[in-house]
């Protein structure tokens, strides 16, 4: 039974592969600092006894990847091959691996000295692109690349585990032409890439622990300790950290204290659950251990940065009186993880935008030329809109299709989809009011680099009144009212609610968190949250 429903499941997920032919790639020798050899190309049958023929290294081989497209199967040969023989994978500054490449770089791994234990040894450089994305001619070849996948996905050295269950549902949803690219910081902490060549702040304040545990929290899914390790409605890591920002409980707030060269940070308060917990952040930085990540350790997993989430049962913390010793005491241990320096820039961050080490400056003038910037990714802001920066309006079937017009149009940083009407309005935020104001008919669209600018408007809410009127769809959730004023003001506490069909016959309030379009219905009053600009 269990092999056929894998079978299944295959048969279920082939479709996500498309056809691509590819030339053979090409592997050169190289005498630089940061590689051995660099195989660059699109990945096509025969590259690997062409990597079987790489000499070895006294001090390990490392290889530098630099292609995109091709055989995935030869890809996922190819990655078993360089696993085995611990040989090292790069992408350096410039250089683009994606597809097969990028199948190929998960394999990089290490022994330690005694050559007993093996590590996964990969790492991208800032200023690298590194793109996931899958790729088969036949039924037989799309379940050959998906049964490699799943035992890549289940494999771990040393409690690393090789394909992260979020990176392997990116590289199922992602197909051809479209890769999942290790853009952000986000992305790379949610994939476990190590990234290179980024410095450390000098000065470690508030926002940086702020940042920090945000990007545990997110990853982890610590608000809900039901949720589930995979975020499946994963748009971008932009969406991610507006939305957590947008429903915190309260503003997060963070503290500092360095004692013994030793860095104590703390942030709060999350979510935790429970309406009688709190759930806070604390965080442990050592700097001499950041410094030291800017070498192997980084590709090793070995982090800087020590974090653990507790829940507190007590009253609202004054971080200014942060007591690193005292205040984790009277907590209860959630979680506790080690992690890389990165997190120290913002989740959402475009890891090309950061600044480098000087030593990336050497790896850029071994790798290649300034790539250009990758298509952004964009939040979503379900039944929001935004006054001001129109620079043009279209009809688009759907909102994911109106981001896409956004994205391929010079100047457009935002739009607002109207799906009562299917039109997307193309917005410039920078000439817009950069105020986000609730309507149930829209969903407005940022880009990464412009929500730190958006806000919430000022005005309150008003519910709109059409008797008469009804939605048909179906209710998220029902109250009770004594009248339509009654279901109103229900409305207007709850952030969930939208809209509501009120049905005087029987006291129902009809609640509904994405509604369509309303219509003429009898014995109906229907009602709408705006909020007036």
């Amino acid at each position: 039974m269990r092999r056929h429903l894998q079978r299944m499941w295959g048969l279920a997920v082939m479709g996500l592969w498309a056809a691509g032919a590819a030339c053979a790639g090409t592997l050169d020798q190289t005498d630089g600092t940061f590689c051995d050899w660099t195989l660059s190309g699109a990945v096509a049958e025969g590259d690997l006894d062409r990597v079987r023929g790489m000499s070895p290294s006294a001090l390990g081989t490392t290889l530098c990847l630099d292609g995109s497209g091709g055989d995935l199967v030869e890809g996922l040969a190819i990655l078993e091959h360089v696993r085995s023989r611990n040989i090292r994978t790069r992408v350096l500054p410039g250089q683009t691996c994606q597809g097969a490449c990028a199948l190929i770089f998960l394999g990089g791994s290490m022994v330690d000295g005694a050559g007993l234990v093996r590590f996964p040894h990969r790492e991208i450089w800032a200023g690298a692109r590194l793109g996931f994305s899958g790729a088969g001619r036949t039924v037989d070849r799309a379940l050959d690349v998906v049964e490699g996948l799943f035992g890549i996905k289940v494999t771990e050295e040393q409690g690393h585990r090789l394909l992260e269950d979020h990176l392997f549902l990116q590289i199922l949803r992602h197909r051809g032409q479209d890769p999942y690219v290790i853009d952000t910081v986000g992305d790379a902490y949610l994939s476990n890439i190590p990234v290179m060549g980024l410095a450390a702040p000098d000065v470690i304040e508030p926002r940086h622990v702020i940042n920090i545990c945000d990007a545990v929290y997110l990853r982890h899914r610590l608000h809900d300790g039901t949720a589930g390790p995979l975020d499946t409605d994963f748009l971008s890591t932009a969406h991610s950290i507006s939305n957590l920002r947008r429903n915190r409980i309260a503003p997060v707030r963070g503290a500092v204290k360095v004692s013994d060269d030793v860095v104590q940070g703390y942030a709060g308060p999350y979510w935790a659950g429970s309406k009688y917990w709190r759930r806070e952040c604390y965080v442990t930085i050592r700097p001499a251990d950041v410094a030291a990540y800017a070498g192997d350790n980084a590709a090793l997993g070995i982090t800087g940065i020590a974090v653990e989430f507790r829940d507190y049962g007590g009253g609202d913390r004054d971080p200014e009186a942060f007591d690193p010793v005292a205040w984790p005491g009277a907590t209860r241990l959630v979680g506790a993880y080690d992690v890389p320096p990165v997190l120290m820039h913002p989740f959402h961050a475009r890891l090309d935008a950061l600044p480098g080490t000087a030593r990336a400056a050497t790896a850029r003038a071994e790798g290649g030329p300034v790539l250009p910037p990758a298509p952004p990714g964009f939040a979503r802001f379900d039944g929001m809109d935004m006054a001001g920066g129109d620079i043009d309006s279209r009809p688009a079937d759907s909102g994911t299709a109106c981001m896409e017009i956004c994205r391929t149009t010079a100047g457009c940083d935002a739009a607002t989809y109207d799906r009562w009407n299917r039109m997307c309005f193309l917005k410039d935020v920078t000439r817009s009011a950069k105020a986000l104001s609730q309507h149930p008919k829209s969903d407005l669209y940022v880009a990464g680099g412009q929500i730190d600018g958006i806000h919430s408007a000022p005005t309150d809410p008003v519910i709109l009144r059409r008797a008469g009127k009804g939605f048909f769809d179906r209710p998220a959730f029902y109250l009770q009212g004594k009248d339509f004023q009654d279901c109103a003001d229900q409305c207007l506490t709850d952030s969930s609610c939208h809209a509501f069909n009120y049905i005087a016959e029987t006291g129902a309030c009809q609640v509904f968190d994405r509604p369509g379009e309303y219509f003429d219905r009898a014995g109906t009053e229907a009602g709408f949250k705006v909020q007036p600009l």
